[in-house]
Formats: structure tokens, C-alpha cells, sequence
């Protein structure tokens, strides 16, 4: 998911499709974080970056909290501009189930490869949500 959510804000950033994210962050600042994060998910053999990663996940999910709860409509971008759908209660859905994969993931054994049928199963949904949604 960051992958995506960081190779397409990057993209979009380089077109000039977004501006900077909400609270001036640059959004090439923020996809690069993202990169590097998924990156070292996917590289290294620790737990490290797994804790990074949902940390970042747990306060996207609550900046999309924050928006529903006081109502704010704006375009997500959370997948750069192929995501311009208002935040929605579908936002939130989707950030919960990534959030709860990283706190599964915290704790995954070595042994559930990123072929295993298990991990296939939830990326499958993971790509569901983030096209669906």
C-alpha cells in the first residue's frame, strides 16, 4: 500500500496534479517517507520498520478521522491523483484494515512468505479497497 500510495503521489506531484498535503507538508516529501518506509518493510529483516510504517498508518487514519468528524470535504489524494474522491467513511474503512494489517504484521512469523497463500489473500483485499475505495 505505501508503495502505491507513494510512487502515485510522486508521480501526481511531478505532473502538478496535488498541491502540498494538508498541513504543508510537501507531497513530495510525504511520498518519499512513504517509499522509504515500504521499502524497508519489504528489505529488511526487522521489526523496525513495520512499527515506521504503522505509526505513519495509524496518523493517516486519524487525519481522515479528523476530517469526518468535523466535516471537512477535500479530496483524499492518499494515492496521489488516482484517488480524488471526497474523504469518506469508505477512507476510514480502508485505512482501519491497513492499520490493522500492520499490527498483524508486527507480530507475523518468518515463516509467512509474501507468496504464501494467506499474504496473496490480503493483498487481494488490500487492492479491492484501495481501487473501491
Amino acid at each position: 500500500m505505501l508503495l502505491v500510495s507513494g510512487g502515485a503521489k510522486l508521480l501526481a506531484a511531478r505532473r502538478r496534479s496535488i498541491g502540498p498535503a494538508r498541513g504543508g507538508i510537501p507531497v513530495v516529501v510525504l511520498a518519499v517517507v512513504e517509499l522509504a518506509s515500504a521499502a524497508s518493510v519489504l528489505a529488511l529483516d526487522a521489526a523496525w520498520p513495520v512499527w515506521l510504517a504503522l505509526a505513519m498508518l495509524a496518523v493517516f487514519t486519524g487525519v481522515v478521522l479528523a476530517y469526518l468528524l468535523r466535516g471537512v470535504v477535500a479530496p483524499c489524494n492518499c494515492f496521489g491523483s488516482l484517488d480524488t474522491k471526497p474523504v469518506s467513511s469508505w477512507t476510514l474503512v480502508r485505512n482501519t484494515w491497513f492499520v490493522a494489517l500492520a499490527v498483524v504484521a508486527t507480530g507475523a512469523p518468518h515463516s509467512v512468505g509474501p507468496l504464501s497463500p494467506t499474504a496473496v489473500a490480503l493483498f487481494v483485499v488490500s487492492l479491492v479497497l484501495i481501487v473501491a475505495t
